[in-house]
């Protein structure tokens, strides 16, 4: 099997993981950054990628940045909306 269709096998089982490991443990903890976090350990699992975030990349200006990152966000600020 081809490297990047290994690649795309892993990241699409690992998303299933995730799913299942969110959902479990959704019933044992409220919706938290802990459960963000370990969902997050299980979807990332041997698919490489940046251990540490980075601030940006490119030049001093906005516009030669390559990637700006994401405002912070409390779990307590995201709205929970009720599903139908």
């Amino acid at each position: 099997m081809a490297f990047e269709r290994r690649d795309d096998w892993r990241k699409a089982r690992n998303y299933i993981e995730a799913m299942k490991t969110g959902q479990r443990r959704l019933a044992e903890l409220p919706f938290s950054t802990r459960l963000l976090r370990e969902t997050h350990a299980v979807l990332m699992q041997g698919v490489g990628g940046n251990t540490k975030p980075r601030e940006s990349s490119g030049g001093a200006r906005t516009g030669s940045v390559d990637r700006i990152p994401a405002t912070r966000v409390s779990c307590r600020q995201i709205p929970t909306g009720s599903r139908s």
